[in-house]
C-alpha cells in the first residue's frame, strides 16, 4: 500500500499543512530504486517547508506522527539478527537529524505511533502501550 498527501508518498506517511515526512523502501517507481544495492532498502524523505532524504535506513518504518516541533518515527530492524531492536527516533523536520533514538521493548504495531498534548504513545506487538512525555 503507498500513501500520499499530493506533495510525498510512501508506505508510512504524516504530513500537515508545511511538511510532509514520508518512508517507504525502494521498489519499481520509486527514484532511485533502480540505483545498484538500494532493492529492498528501506529510507525516509521530506516534503514541503523542508526537503531531505535518508537513504539505507536499518529500520522498516511502521509509523510517523509530526507534533510540536518534531517528527516521530517507529520502525523495526531489517535484519532478522534478535540483537538490532526496533527504535523510536525523534527527528527534526528540518533536515531529518535523529536527534534521540529510543530503544523500544517490542516491534511497533503498522501506523501505532500517536502524539496526544505532551504525550507520545507507541503500540507494540506484544499488546503493550507505553507513553513517552509528562
Amino acid at each position: 500500500i503507498e500513501l500520499t498527501d499530493g506533495r510525498i508518498r510512501g508506505t508510512s506517511i504524516a504530513f500537515n499543512a508545511k511538511l510532509s515526512v514520508s518512508g517507504s523502501r525502494y521498489s519499481p517507481g520509486v527514484p532511485g530504486y533502480k540505483t545498484k544495492g538500494n532493492l529492498n532498502k528501506y529510507f525516509m524523505h521530506a516534503a514541503g517547508a523542508a526537503k531531505w532524504n535518508l537513504h539505507d535506513i536499518k529500520q522498516q518504518i511502521m509509523g510517523i506522527v509530526l507534533a510540536g516541533e518534531r517528527a516521530y518515527v517507529v520502525g523495526r530492524p531489517t535484519s532478522y539478527d534478535p540483537k538490532d531492536k526496533s527504535e523510536l527516533w525523534v527527528l527534526s523536520p528540518k533536515d531529518g537529524k535523529n536527534l534521540q533514538p529510543v530503544i523500544l521493548d517490542g516491534i511497533p504495531v503498522y501506523d501505532g505511533v500517536s502524539a496526544v498534548g505532551d504525550k507520545l504513545y507507541v503500540a507494540t506487538e506484544n499488546g503493550t502501550l507505553t507513553c513517552y512525555g509528562k
